[in-house]
């Protein structure tokens, strides 16, 4: 009984640790303009209808494959501009992420609450898309990292 406890337990921290692993802090200050591959087959990220304020909205990121991925609680904020997309930078020097992963079961949907106003502030009208890092874990240290994004306007 108590090595099936410890297996599970043991279990359960080598889980914890493959997501802690897979999810990276954004760095802010990467190059703006740097176009950011924003596809992966299969997972699509939705904007939540009547949810998107000046200070946050409501994503839904939808796994239509078997697969497994993990999220995080980090993205990164870019507006459209005459010459393309380009970072929303913080308001804050020194912003960080908590290390924290979400499992997204194979042909699974989950919800997720942004709240940018800690970072960005509160954003003026215009086009935006929200960009989330996702990650497809093979085993510990092997991994694929990938961006998917939605746009959104505020009025």
């Amino acid at each position: 009984m108590n090595t099936r406890i410890l297996a599970a337990l043991l279990a359960l921290c080598i889980v914890i640790i493959i997501c802690v692993l897979c999810i990276a802090v954004i760095d802010n200050n990467k190059e703006p303009n740097v176009a950011v591959e924003t596809h992966l087959d299969g997972i699509i990220l939705e904007i939540k209808e009547n949810t998107v304020t000046t200070k946050g909205l409501t994503v839904i990121l939808k796994n239509t494959t078997p697969r497994k991925y993990v999220y995080g609680v980090s993205f990164f904020v870019e507006e459209k501009r005459d010459d393309g997309w380009q970072r929303v930078p913080y308001i804050v020097d020194n912003f960080g992420w908590i290390s924290i992963g979400y499992t997204l079961e194979g042909y699974s949907t989950r919800e997720q609450e942004i709240f940018w106003e800690g970072c960005y502030g509160e954003l003026s009208p215009g086009n935006y898309r929200i960009i989330k890092d996702i990650c497809y874990v093979r085993e510990p240290g092997d991994y694929d990292e990938f961006n998917v994004s939605a746009e959104f306007i505020i009025d």
